[in-house]
């Protein structure tokens, strides 16, 4: 933010800092720290992933109204910020843009409309090339409703989002696609979905789930 005092003006600035929720050997760290960067002040924009150790994000920065926009980079085991790529307007210029791991690699999902069955897939190569891979799927051209990617599994399957009824939990389906053999594998959700007795009134999709074997303070 910028501030005038008198007939000066304080050039703009901000700061990044980090809270490690768990430490080592159980420890629970209190405190913020500062993030070393050496950027100009950014907005982040759009969803981010975390691949090996490194959080990528995109955001915007730039002297003109922060009309730049670059793929951020964070180690979080070294904890330092700074840009990555800048993006071309091919990227980022759409109304719907996420990031997935895609075989271990940073990649732009581009849909055109939320209804839509193409989507892009951005995948970097280094940090000024990239490749494109597209995606279409026919078989869900009749259907009428959201369909989002949510990720991707570890041989490589995407994997889709679809509800096809205004009932957020009547008919929704979670569909892997393989787009190197052309094969989509269908697997619609239980209906009626309930925690205890309550109704549940919003479902977050993982595609990272690993079973782990971990202790939990009780309250």
């Amino acid at each position: 933010m910028s501030d005038k005092v008198g007939d000066y003006s304080k050039v703009p600035s901000s700061e990044h800092k980090v809270f490690t929720l768990m430490g080592r050997e159980g420890r629970v760290a209190q405190t913020w720290r500062m993030v070393k960067c050496n950027t100009s002040p950014h907005c982040p924009k759009a969803n981010g992933v975390c691949i090996n150790g490194v959080l990528y994000y995109v955001a915007s920065t730039g002297k003109k109204r922060m009309s730049e926009w670059f793929l951020m980079r964070f180690d979080v085991r070294t904890e330092k910020l700074g840009l990555l790529s800048r993006l071309s307007w091919r990227l980022y210029d759409l109304d719907r843009l996420s990031l997935i791991n895609y075989q271990g690699k940073v990649t732009f999902v581009v849909q055109t409309c939320p209804s839509s069955t193409i989507f892009d897939l951005w995948v970097m190569k280094d940090t000024v090339e990239w490749s494109r891979i597209c995606v279409h799927i026919p078989w869900m051209s009749g259907w009428k409703s959201t369909i989002d990617i949510i990720g991707t599994t570890h041989t490589g399957q995407i994997v889709f989002f679809y509800n096809h009824s205004d009932d957020m939990y009547a008919r929704c389906f979670i569909l892997y696609y393989d787009h190197k053999t052309n094969r989509l594998i269908n697997r619609r959700l239980s209906y009626g979905i309930e925690v205890g007795f309550q109704p549940v009134s919003a479902m977050l999709l993982s595609c990272d789930y690993v079973e782990n074997v971990m202790s939990f303070f009780s309250f």
